[in-house]
């Protein structure tokens, strides 16, 4: 198993994500382990996570790995951490103002000004959201 793989699993265990013991799945059955990802709640957590999966993501061939998420709500070392994270690019939506500091970085923001202009003029017009997704 590769170092990453180990050190993956000692980081759900560490981070109370990964149990063992004898648990009841709702399907019924039963399973000598649970794996709640809910349980992620630190920034730093999320980060390591994210560290993880993309290291799987580039053993399996891929050349960029790209994240991304809606309200891009950065505060402290977090912009940093995006230059220094293995990731190729986070994209996030402008719903929010992009700190300064983003500028010129791995970070993207997506403008969601027309799509709302067209979901506004839409139902202003009483014409189905629908085709727009």
């Amino acid at each position: 198993m590769e170092a990453y793989k180990q050190e993956f699993i000692e980081f759900m265990v560490e981070s109370d994500v990964l149990k063992f013991g004898e648990f009841t799945l709702k399907s019924g059955r039963k399973s000598p382990f649970f794996m709640n990802a809910g349980a992620y709640v630190t920034g730093e957590q999320l980060k390591r996570l994210g560290e993880y999966y993309a290291q799987a993501i580039h053993d399996k061939g891929a050349t960029e790995v790209s994240a991304c998420a809606t309200h891009g709500g950065l505060a402290g070392p977090a912009i940093e951490r995006v230059q220094n994270s293995v990731i190729d690019e986070l994209v996030l939506l402008n719903t929010i103002p992009a700190p300064e500091a983003a500028r010129g970085t791995k970070i993207k923001y997506l403008d969601v000004a027309p799509m709302f202009a067209e979901a506004i003029q839409r139902t202003y017009d009483e014409v189905s959201l629908s085709p727009m997704f």
